[in-house]
């Protein structure tokens, strides 16, 4: 496959019409160097008329960045027990913990088109406009290529480096009582209380309607510019000076210039109770029950940025144009909450002497979802000492959290290729969409569909997209969107029935040995997810339907250039998941060896899939089978080997994590296609000791080495399937690389 360059198109001087740039100190354009005009900056490389190329004249914007955040963390806990009696204990447990991170993101960009919103305005979505073509800024080696408003695309570091700041503070508390209701049967009361709340703020991002209004400059009757709308000068506006690295002065940067800052608090409440204990005897063994009730509150609250309220409609309504003024994606205001009431009861029944049966049931009505109902049936037998079978059929379901069902449209951008891509006005020039099933679709549904759109036809109409002759240009759609994810309280829980058999070996002839092995098999019906916005924009565009189904629904284009400006994705139930392999654990300890003093120990752990797939209706109402297994981040086999070994208060380990590499994609298993990329398997070795001495062992010291051979994983370019400007983000990497850490610890 082709690796693309570490570069990038945003440069810190600008690109203007992709034809006109500048970088390292000097202006460089497609005009040839002995242009009459004395402006031609063509670099020596190239031929007139070839634009701007990012391979080669982008720029490494990754420096400096992080691959992962620096981060602070105190940790405080308390737990206590309290005996009211023989029969009665109570406890408590109180935890505290506080997360500080900061990750640095490089400087942030923009450019014209882009889309923002205007608050306490017009509520429609507006691009950050092309510089008019009189702009007085316009400098010459620009001026030579223009042929009329002038597009750009910029970073800014003039505003300062893009940092991402959070802080995290967790609370917990968790009260029980326990106690003897008689000789065989037991009670207990809980209750537990968390409370979760962060505050996120970002420096260094952009504010788009600020950077629109900066670049809208007049005469300020003086001899110099001023900001032609007024409202925005008594708020600050200055001239917005594109061209050229450091052209951006103070003032316009900090007018320019965006922090975000949003928080929020997520809390839990549980209270329940249960008892559980020994019914009555089958053949001098005790039938076991369980039986209890819970109750379960959740909440959410979300101030979302003061900048990222939506507009066209009402805060917190996923169905209302989500479009934000700034650079910065932030999380939408919020306030949710939901509870449950849950009862059990679960039973063992020694049926045999050798063969016990179980079952259990839980019923839940939820606030958001109503009634559920879960079950689950196992049978264990004893073979004999050495050997024990086992087998387990499960119906469980999982309702949709706060997120899921709650939230408003959040900010995120796509990747998109629109199926109306290259559209002629004569309807050619289209290709199949990229979803799975677009080989089937019929290209000139697509292609009338496309030509309904106003926006595209605006696009075939406007002077800048025609030739000399007034021949429309193909359409050129943006390469992104906006894909806003949203809850949906239409959702319904999930269902998964699960199947699990396996064995339990304890050989007597091995002391302390256990091997387990179990198969499991995992079948999900209406798996909660959402359709890609890549997916819904292909199924509106090949439906026959079009524009009336739920797809078009969700689509917003631009009236003026025909773009996509935003898919929201909704969460569905879509799909049916299908998860099969086996897992494997092996355990030995207190091992002794005749001529070593002390003890050793081992922990072997693997697992193997033999199936991991999707199933889902694709374009047509082709069912498609999507099986990621076996690619990168997706592989078949995993394993953990621990080793220990302890002589009294001395104990060291030493631990091997395996994670199976794979293939890009396997749409592209094919050594011969370009596509094609695989990354090897990979192991990390980390080294664990601690000392324990004193009196009742109260004092530790402790050290190790996490990843000794400093294995940072395989680079995995940009360009990939899996791969990112980051390159080492994946579970067969490890980005920070050799670790080594040293504590001590003493109990009160």
């Amino acid at each position: 496959m082709r690796i693309l360059p570490s570069f990038d198109s945003d440069l810190p001087g600008g690109v203007f019409e992709g034809d006109a740039w500048f970088r390292d100190g000097q202006w460089f354009n497609d005009v040839a160097r002995d242009d009459p005009s004395g402006f031609g900056r063509l670099p020596a490389d190239r031929e007139p008329g070839q634009d701007f190329l990012g391979d080669f004249d982008g720029i490494n914007d990754r420096l400096g960045q992080s691959l992962r955040s620096k981060r602070e963390i105190l940790n405080l806990g308390f737990h206590g027990k309290y005996e009211f009696s023989d029969v009665v204990t109570a406890s408590l447990t109180a935890l505290y913990s506080d997360v500080d991170t900061v990750s640095r993101n490089g400087i942030e960009d923009a450019g014209s088109g882009e889309s923002y919103g205007i608050l306490n305005g017009v509520p429609d979505v507006f691009n950050v406009r092309r510089m008019a073509s009189d702009h007085p800024f316009i400098p010459p080696e620009v001026e030579v290529t223009r042929s009329g408003t002038v597009s750009w695309i910029r970073s800014f570091p003039e505003v300062g480096e893009e940092q991402r700041i959070n802080s995290r503070e967790t609370i917990r508390l968790m009260g029980d009582l326990d106690g003897q209701l008689t000789d065989a049967i037991r009670w207990n009361a809980f209750a537990t209380y968390g409370e979760w709340k962060q505050r996120a703020i970002n420096v260094g991002e952009i504010n788009l309607q600020n950077v629109d209004f900066a670049l809208d400059i007049e005469d300020n009757g003086a001899g110099g510019f001023q900001c032609a709308d007024a409202t925005a000068r008594q708020n600050g506006c200055v001239p917005l000076d594109l061209f050229g690295e450091g052209s951006v002065s103070p003032e316009a940067a900090e007018y320019i210039s965006y922090t975000g800052d949003a928080s929020q608090k997520r809390t839990q409440f549980t209270a329940g109770g249960s008892i559980n204990g020994d019914l009555f005897s089958i053949n001098d063994r005790n039938v076991k029950f369980a039986a209890g009730v819970e109750y379960r509150r959740e909440t959410q609250s979300t101030r979302g940025d003061r900048d990222g309220d939506l507009v066209g409609g009402v805060d917190g309504d996923p169905t209302t144009n989500d479009v934000f003024v700034t650079t910065h994606s932030t999380f939408p205001s919020i306030t949710a909450n939901y509870d449950v009431v849950e009862g059990f009861v679960e039973i063992d029944v020694p049926l045999f002497e050798t063969v016990n049966v179980s079952g259990a049931a839980r019923i839940a009505e939820y606030s958001t979802v109503g009634t559920i109902f879960s079950l689950n049936a196992g049978l264990v037998w004893q073979m004999n000492d050495d050997l024990r079978f086992r087998t387990q059929f499960s119906r469980s379901q999982r309702a949709p959290n706060i997120t899921e069902f709650f939230s408003p449209a959040r900010p995120d951008g796509d990747d998109l290729q629109d199926p109306c891509e290259g559209l002629n006005p004569d309807g050619t020039g289209i290709s199949a969409p990229s979803s799975p099933g677009g080989e089937n679709a019929n290209l000139a549904t697509i292609a009338q569909n496309c030509l309904a759109e106003a926006g595209i036809q605006a696009y075939f109409a406007d002077p800048d997209n025609q030739d000399a002759a007034g021949v429309p240009d193909a359409f050129d759609a943006p390469g992104a969107t906006q894909g806003p994810n949203a809850g949906n309280q239409n959702l319904q829980e999930e269902t998964a029935n699960t199947f699990t058999a396996g064995f339990v070996l304890t050989p007597s002839a091995i002391p302390n040995f256990t091997f387990v092995a179990d198969y499991y098999r995992i079948s999900i019906k209406d798996a909660i997810g959402s359709v890609s916005t890549q997916n819904t924009v292909d199924l509106c565009y090949a439906a026959d339907d079009f524009p009336n189904n739920r797809f078009c629904d969700v689509i917003t284009r631009n009236a003026l250039d025909g773009s996509v400006d935003e898919v929201i994705n909704f969460q569905e139930n879509l799909n049916n998941e299908l998860v099969e392999g086996i897992d494997a654990t092996m355990r030995w300890s207190r091992i002794e060896l005749p001529v070593i003093p002390g003890r050793f120990d081992i922990d072997f752990r693997y697992s193997h899939y033999f199936k991991d797939q999707t199933t889902f209706t694709g374009i047509g109402g082709v069912t498609v089978l999507d099986t990621p297994l076996g690619e990168i981040d997706n592989g078949e086999d995993e394993l953990r080997l621990r080793l220990g070994y302890r002589n009294g208060g001395f104990r060291m380990t030493y631990t091997l994590n395996y994670e199976a590499g794979g293939i890009d994609s396997n749409d592209a298993a094919n050594p011969d296609d370009d596509r094609f990329f695989r990354v090897s398997d990979e192991t990390f070795h980390d080294v664990y000791a601690r000392y324990r001495f004193g009196p009742d062992d109260r004092y530790t010291i402790y050290g190790g080495v996490n990843n000794i051979f400093n294995n940072f994983g395989p680079l995995i370019p940009t360009g990939t399937d899996s791969g990112s400007s980051l390159n080492i983000t994946n579970d067969v990497n490890d980005a920070v690389g050799r670790e080594f850490f040293l504590g001590a610890s003493v109990r009160f």
